[in-house]
């Protein structure tokens, strides 16, 4: 009899190998490997950092103020 470990271990290997199959198909259709996968290394993420545009927050207007301009006090 197996240890649940055994199967477990027996169960994530034909798995793993069915997803190696599958990319292996997906690189042959395509002529691509797959994206992602595994973490990024930080300089990566800092790149990624300073090539996303800065957008400005808008312009927000005082609320205290009514249509004619004058400020409205309670």
């Amino acid at each position: 009899m197996q240890s649940r470990f055994a199967v477990f271990q027996n169960e994530v290997k034909k798995e793993v190998d069915t997803l190696l199959a599958l990319k292996a198909q997906y690189k042959d259709l395509t002529g691509e490997d797959l994206a992602g996968g595994g973490r990024k290394d930080k300089k990566d993420k800092k790149k990624e950092k300073e090539k996303k545009p800065v957008e400005k927050p808008e312009e927000k207007k005082p609320q205290d103020e009514s249509k004619d301009g004058k400020k409205v006090t309670r």
